[in-house]
């Protein structure tokens, strides 16, 4: 039997070494059975209060003139085999739309170990580097930039990592979160005439001591997952980052940031107030990991940009302009079993040039995907709901997933259903 606060018991993240065999038992329980689309937590009914401007940020990106899309997407993750076959050609042009293509790297890729196909040892992953190549297009990445900050980066210790490092290099795919060097916080690049940067960090490591003895340069955010309020969180790198990344006048300053709860499919308040501390440094977009569920996103505006309908945050010397938090992006590619999980989500958010000629941006479009977890037949495709072929249980499951999901973004409860 679950003890009472098994919800709050199951939460692995910075105490997986502490967790007795029951909490074990209550995190089981929360992937496979315990999803709860429901919160107590004040923040609910704060994000819903934007339902009707994200319908019209949607709508208003449909029509927006192509000239930068910027892609984003969540954890790219250990998939057990069909490396080379598993992303289906309607996904891949799908992908392909994107100027920019933004993910969160959360498996190392090294041919130094073994590449396991059943279930990792301890849950530490490995992938084939062929895997990164099934994102190519005439052997150039999709992807532009990956956060590498998370809570698998040392699970091959400090070697595999920097052999992942060298995966993506090799591919010239940016990376941000570790590095072999003290000097590198974040990374930057420009598309179209438009530069960007992009820090990430972490709230740790699932095994301590290799965190301990590491010898990388990785960007932590520690206690984010565990602290009751601001007072208890040193903000100073993240805040350092954004405020360098301004001063080169970096025009898109996005944040990755692996935090929250697994399988949880609210953030915290306290996730609400650490974002608002970055934006006011300067960011334009903060990326949320970890989950593995996809989780409402929040605008806010800058310096009196829409304070109708969205909260007006200060930021110094800058003009008027949104930001956007995205408190989780869910998975993308994995091997995971339930709904919420196999769900994966891309966002799209189109650029252009404002009256004032300034850089601005619509958006974001929402695009669903599904991940067809059959062994030895893994397939990443669009998600139609009425073409799939489900059990009728599995069926039932996504279907109130997506009322749940397009409730809770749209505000409109068939709104993922219709697209279909």
């Amino acid at each position: 039997m679950l003890h009472k606060n098994w919800n709050l018991k199951a939460r692995a993240e910075e105490r997986i070494h502490e967790m007795s065999l029951l909490d074990k038992i209550s995190y089981v329980y929360k992937y496979v059975w315990g999803h709860q689309y429901k919160t107590t937590d004040p923040i609910a009914s704060t994000l819903v209060k934007q339902n009707r401007l994200r319908r019209s940020e949607y709508h208003r990106a449909l029509n927006t003139e192509d000239v930068t899309t910027l892609g984003l997407v969540g954890d790219i993750m250990w998939i057990r085999d069909s490396w080379k076959t598993f992303l289906q050609p309607e996904a891949k042009k799908l992908l392909e739309e994107n100027h920019i293509l933004v993910g969160n790297l959360e498996t190392i890729l090294s041919s130094k170990y073994p590449v396991k196909e059943y279930l990792p040892d301890r849950f530490v992953f490995n992938s084939p580097t062929e895997y990164l190549d099934s994102f190519q297009k005439e052997n150039v990445s999709l992807f532009t930039s990956l956060s590498f900050a998370n809570n698998h980066t040392l699970d091959y210790f400090d070697e595999g990592a920097l052999d992942t490092l060298k995966n993506l290099d090799q591919r010239n795919i940016h990376h941000c979160g570790v590095e072999d060097s003290l000097q590198q916080l974040y990374t930057k690049f420009s598309q179209n005439n438009i530069s960007f940067g992009h820090y990430s960090a972490t709230f740790g490591m699932n095994d301590l001591n290799r965190q301990k003895n590491s010898k990388l340069r990785i960007n932590y955010l520690s206690k984010i997952s565990t602290a009751a309020s601001l007072a208890e969180l040193d903000l100073s790198e993240v805040l350092s980052a954004v405020s360098q990344m301004k001063k080169e006048n970096i025009q898109f300053i996005m944040v990755s940031l692996h935090w929250g709860h697994e399988f949880e499919h609210f953030p915290k308040t306290l996730q609400r107030d650490v974002a608002k501390k970055i934006i006011q440094a300067g960011a334009h977009c903060i990326l949320g990991c970890h989950p593995h569920v996809i989780q409402p996103y929040e605008f806010f505006s800058i310096n009196g940009y829409d304070p109708t309908n969205m909260e007006d945050l200060s930021v110094e010397n800058a003009s008027p302009y949104k930001a956007l938090v995205c408190y989780s992006l869910g998975n993308f590619s994995n091997a995971m079993i339930t709904v919420p999980c196999q769900v994966a989500l891309l966002l799209q958010i189109k650029f252009f040039k404002n009256a004032r000629g300034e850089l601005d941006w619509n958006g974001p479009i929402t695009k669903l995907l599904w991940n067809q977890n059959e062994p030895k037949n893994r397939k990443m495709t669009l998600l139609d709901f009425h073409s799939l072929r489900l059990t009728e249980k599995k069926k039932k499951d996504l279907y109130n997933y997506l009322l749940f999901l397009g409730t809770h973004i749209y505000g409109q409860p068939n709104f993922f259903l219709e697209k279909s």
